[in-house]
């Protein structure tokens, strides 16, 4: 018997059933996994640490594993959040693997394909996501147009500024409906912040003179963005002098002959080009953190060839 499973608060009846939806899928998965791939220890693995059940979380649509006590929750609305079952389900499947398996993109990709091929489920999870457990050369990632400048999760949003509050949430549902948006009042910015039990990634601040009822400064901004100083506008960290590097919001065309360079010449090229900018590479397998900066480039490579494979801001 696990000990310290169970969280606290009612659970409505259409919650009740998509809990019990993606529990038996998560069954069915990873039973299917040990059953045709017995040599492969981590299916064996999941099920001995994870207690069978799936429970109701607090935060939308986050999974959270807790492999000491085999717990394992997401949270969903009061309506079971019910066309989300895939994204919920696609979820846990990264988040109970990324607990063990590291690097942990192959075992995800293994236990995805799978499902969608051999089970005829849907995988379902954000370009955020893709980013985060390594997952960007996948069909997934392009089908779902995440390679692209027209996904531009960018941190910051200052066309915004100025304009009606009303106006800009309804452009802002329009480009990116799948983002949970959080609206303060600008005399409240010291304030701790609450986004409604909405994972930080998902959650667009937005902050409006009551007033006015304009949206005003800080411009509306991603609330995992990194706080940064030294910042101005769309300048990465200014130089000594004073001078403004402009730099894209997005990684944009401008960037596409570095594409298929070994990563030192193109990690070379960026920090000549951007002298003020915190140029990190890593493997694409490696998984991008959620947290963002203004100021940085990520340089993903291959680390069989070294060769880059992606570029992008945050």
């Amino acid at each position: 018997m696990k000990i310290g499973c169970d969280l606290t608060g009612s659970v409505t009846d259409p919650q009740k059933r998509i809990l019990k939806f993606v529990e038996a899928d998560l069954h069915t998965l990873f039973a299917q996994l040990i059953r045709t791939q017995p040599s492969v220890s981590t299916w064996t693995t999941v099920m001995d640490l994870w207690d069978r059940r799936l429970r109701l979380g607090t935060k939308h649509l986050v999974p959270v594993f807790v492999p000491d006590v085999g717990c394992l929750s997401v949270g969903l609305d009061a309506n079971g959040s019910a066309d989300k079952r895939w994204r919920a389900f696609s979820r846990c499947v990264c988040v109970v693997l990324r607990h063990l398996s590291s690097p942990c993109a192959q075992t995800i990709d293994a236990a995805l394909t799978f499902a969608e091929t051999e089970l005829g489920f849907t995988v379902d999870l954000s370009c955020d996501d893709f980013r985060e457990y390594g997952l960007i050369r996948k069909a997934w990632y392009s089908n779902a147009r995440c390679a692209t400048t027209t996904d531009a999760r960018r941190g910051t949003f200052e066309e915004l500024l100025g304009r009606d509050i009303d106006a800009a949430m309804d452009m802002i549902r329009a480009a990116y409906p799948d983002l949970h948006v959080v609206t303060r009042q600008w005399d409240l910015i010291g304030d701790a912040a609450s986004y409604d039990l909405h994972a930080e990634k998902e959650t667009l601040v937005v902050y409006v003179d009551r007033v006015s009822n304009k949206v005003v400064l800080p411009e509306p901004q991603l609330a995992s963005l990194q706080t940064m100083n030294g910042v101005r506008g769309n300048c990465f960290l200014l130089p000594d002098e004073g001078n403004c590097r402009g730099a894209p919001r997005v990684a944009d065309g401008s960037w596409e002959p570095l594409i298929g360079r070994l990563v030192t010449d193109a990690v070379d090229t960026l920090r000549f080009n951007y002298p003020h900018a915190v140029v990190e590479a890593s493997p694409v397998s490696w998984g991008i953190p959620p947290i963002r900066r203004r100021d940085r480039i990520r340089v993903l490579f291959d680390p069989k060839t070294a060769r880059v494979t992606h570029i992008t801001i945050g």
